[in-house]
């Protein structure tokens, strides 16, 4: 739902000539984002581009090189980033001790694409939030795939994705559209207890404080309002009063050269 003053189009070509435009969603299938993108970047407009920001390393760098030159915002939709409850995770990371590993997963019976994999499609929320969580990039990745409806494509339907940081954290993933669950989950395990991010839970925060028979188990309280709600106003903020977003384009730039 948009006020009036929104404008809304299927054809993105209606405004690119329209100069009272403050800033522009594209919320497209990700092979155009780039040529989307570049043509609104190269007029002037900021930009909320939907996950992933583009389909290829080269394609995300020569985007923030256009940005940098024309002087515009351009913010990736990483919408986890932007939930509350993820949020809650993150404020009570310290409660757990040193981190020692994350495991996430991210999956459901479809939506099964074919313009990209399981890994374009899932992954970019999990390595931001993975990302987030540690703050530096990850010093190597590998990852295996699963093409059980397509063999004979690129479109993995299962990937798994294990992360390497600094400090021998290491972080497993897990996504794809072939899973009989939805599951939306992340695990931060730590030397004193873990914390839970799970977006199809009711509680969707669970601190575990302890190992073994002695643990406790705590619901952190955080905000009910949806995560849209906040990367949309962060993406206004960022326009209006010039304060860096959560996930601006360098971030974006690092999910796409991980995947």
């Amino acid at each position: 739902e948009l006020p009036s003053s929104y404008i809304k189009t299927r054809d993105y070509k209606e405004l690119l000539g329209n100069k009272n435009i403050d800033g522009v969603i594209i919320a497209t299938p990700p092979p155009t984002h780039f040529s989307i993108a570049s043509q609104f970047v190269k007029r002037g407009f900021n930009l909320l581009i939907e996950k992933p920001l583009t389909t290829s390393l080269q394609d995300a760098l020569k985007l923030k090189q256009l940005a940098q030159k024309h002087g515009v915002i351009v913010m990736v939709g990483h919408i986890y980033r932007y939930h509350p409850a993820f949020a809650a995770l993150k404020e009570q990371m310290k409660r757990i001790g040193k981190l020692k590993f994350i495991i996430a997963e991210g999956m459901d019976y479809g939506p099964i694409r074919s313009d990209v994999s399981a890994l374009w499609d899932w992954a970019p929320h999990d390595i931001s939030m993975c990302l987030a969580i540690l703050g530096v990039r990850p010093l190597s990745v590998a990852a295996w795939g699963v093409k059980a409806l397509r063999p004979r494509t690129n479109l993995y339907d299962m990937v798994s994705i294990r992360l390497s940081f600094p400090r021998n954290v290491i972080a497993l993933i897990t996504v794809g559209w072939l899973s009989p669950v939805k599951k939306r989950n992340l695990a931060a395990v730590g030397e004193r207890g873990s914390l839970i991010f799970d977006d199809v839970a009711k509680r969707k925060v669970t601190l575990i404080e302890g190992l073994g028979a002695n643990q406790r188990v705590i619901y952190p309280t955080y905000l009910k309002e949806l995560p849209l709600a906040f990367e949309v106003l962060e993406f206004i903020d960022w326009i209006k009063n010039k304060r860096k977003p959560r996930t601006d384009i360098n971030e974006g730039v690092t999910v796409i050269q991980i995947i």
